[in-house]
């Protein structure tokens, strides 16, 4: 039986920083403009990872779009949306890459 694995940009880029930087902490940004549930907003913070940077992030504004860079590069727009009895991501492709949507089976 074969089996399928879906792959993100972010997983690709960790992968990069863990064969460059052996597990470095990279800065993550969080940018969010302006709209009906709030003023413009940036956060900046250090993690391992692009999952470790959506934990961290979970505690930010629900229902507000942001745009999710590491080291300065965009990685992916999300949303936190509210979901009983747990918030689940809403993840995007940034407009400023040409990947696929989503991900990709390989």
């Amino acid at each position: 039986m074969a089996t399928e694995t879906l792959r993100f940009a972010g997983e690709a880029i960790a992968e990069k920083a863990a064969v460059a930087g052996h597990g470095r902490r990279r800065t993550y940004t969080l940018r969010y403009e302006e709209d009906a549930l709030g003023l413009p907003k940036r956060i900046e913070f250090e993690a391992e990872s692009p999952a470790a940077a959506l934990e961290i992030a979970m505690g930010e504004a629900e229902g507000r779009r942001a745009l999710l860079l590491a080291d300065g590069e965009p990685l992916c727009q999300l949303v936190k949306a509210a979901a009983d009895p747990a918030p689940y991501w809403i993840v995007a492709r940034d407009s400023a890459r040409n990947g696929p949507v989503g991900g990709t089976a390989q």
